[in-house]
């Protein structure tokens, strides 16, 4: 497993999924808009508090992921069948909670986020709906990360392009007639229909399932487990979404422009990075195996085969859009201030994809290697004094507006990608893989 093929194609269905959820969100962004700006912001709003509440949804799973490969690896299935029951049983349970969370205080949470009174209506209605079904979401993100232990990606994928057609089609038949409450059906609808293929995807191929029996005597050690990685993750995702919420918040006191050339920005980075989050997610299931089956050499040989892989990609797409910038953008814009803002900031594009490559891939890794906390440590301390700290001084202090946000993101990146290197080399995972892999989940 040492060269690069399995992780190549594990990592390429991975990266159509991440394309196929990043299209269609976009598309329904389009087909909402037609009906009302209104319902678009609408929309907007009520998935900010969603996708917050999915993010501790999909921490879980994505904890589980790490376990079941690591299980996989050693060859305990028996062990991987109880890891996924409980998790089973732990997002179903906490996504019933969230879901009477939004229904009883979604009123007061659009207040903490001062949602203009003309569209409490709307955002409640699509709010209810979609939150009432977050159990629904807490199970599918389960099926999906067990399958991707054992490396069923292109079952994965098959699944995301009937949900996204269905979604489609429901938005499409339903936005004229129902406008917002149709968009939230659409995707209730899809989303249950996913979710049973992905049930009879399992009773067929996979060696693991929900069994009761798994859960006796009651997995009070797995559950900690599960926990005690999952909560740092959970605790850096959040991290870095608040503080690109500042980051946004800076920006919007730039200017109209401004706020124009990062939505730009933003999208045409998201093709720079999208295959390196597809390697890190590939990554981390084969790294995990490694662990579990005691090949430490050869994760430290994978690893070092990955992170080649992933600059050498990030450096080509990124040089494309570089190159091509102008022209993409003329898909989207005539405003020649835009077009050259966006430009200038697509030269330091290139380094901070370099810089976030490997962060995506250390951080990943280790994560499957159990060393959870560090990245967690630093990730906290770089993200507010470098990413949000220095970025407030070079764009507003130093008055370089966009582009000095852009160079602080470079540089909290660089800083991190250094830290995470310096730490691979140092061994110290070594150490924490064997204990991590040999300890017991009962």
């Amino acid at each position: 497993m040492s060269d690069s093929r399995p992780l190549v194609g594990l990592a390429w269905p991975i990266y159509i999924d991440l394309f196929l959820q990043f299209l269609v969100s976009n598309i329904g962004q389009m087909m909402i808009g037609r009906y009302s700006s209104q319902a678009v912001a609408a929309i907007g709003n009520a998935n900010q508090i969603i996708n917050i509440l999915n993010l501790i949804l999909f921490t879980i799973a994505m904890t589980s992921t790490i376990l079941i490969a690591l299980r996989v690896g050693s060859a305990e299935h028996q062990r991987a069948q109880r890891i996924f029951s409980t998790t089973v049983m732990v997002n179903v349970t906490i996504g019933t909670l969230l879901s009477i969370f939004i229904v009883l205080f979604h009123k007061q949470l659009f207040t903490l986020l001062k949602v203009p009174a003309e569209l409490l209506g709307l955002a409640g209605d699509y709010i209810v709906i979609v939150g009432s079904f977050l159990w629904i979401q807490g199970l599918f993100l389960t099926l999906v990360a067990c399958l991707k232990s054992f490396f069923m990606m292109r079952q994965i994928v098959l699944v995301a392009v009937v949900m996204n057609i269905m979604a489609i089609g429901g938005n499409w038949l339903l936005i004229d007639v129902l406008g917002v409450v149709g968009v939230a059906w659409s995707t209730i609808i899809s989303r249950i229909a996913g979710l049973v293929i992905l049930i009879l995807i399992f009773r067929r191929n996979v060696p693991v399932s929900f069994s009761f029996k798994s859960l006796t005597p009651f997995p009070k050690n797995t559950i900690i487990k599960i926990f005690r990685i999952g909560v740092p993750m959970g605790v850096e995702d959040l991290s870095y979404n608040i503080a690109q919420f500042v980051i946004l918040v800076m920006i919007n006191t730039l200017g109209t422009m401004e706020v124009a050339a990062r939505v730009y920005a933003g999208i045409l980075a998201i093709f720079c990075y999208l295959y390196s989050s597809a390697l890190g997610q590939a990554s981390q299931v084969i790294s995990a195996r490694l662990a579990g089956s005691g090949e430490i050499e050869r994760l430290n040989k994978q690893i070092r085969k990955t992170v080649l892989l992933a600059i050498s990609t990030v450096l080509f797409t990124t040089s494309l859009v570089v190159i091509f910038g102008k022209h993409i953008l003329l898909l989207f814009t005539q405003d020649k201030r835009v077009i050259a803002l966006v430009s200038s900031v697509l030269i330091v594009e290139l380094w901070l994809e370099v810089a976030r490559t490997i962060n995506i891939i250390m951080v990943r890794t280790m994560q499957s290697v159990g060393d959870v906390n560090y990245p967690v440590k630093v990730g906290l301390i770089a993200m507010w004094t470098i990413q949000v700290g220095l970025s407030y001084v070079l764009s507003i202090v130093a008055d370089l507006g966009l582009l000095g946000i852009w160079i602080g993101m470079a540089l909290d990146e660089s800083v991190r990608a250094l830290l995470f290197i310096r730490r691979w080399k140092k061994g110290h995972w070594r150490e924490i893989a064997v204990r991590f892999s040999a300890s017991h989940d009962e």
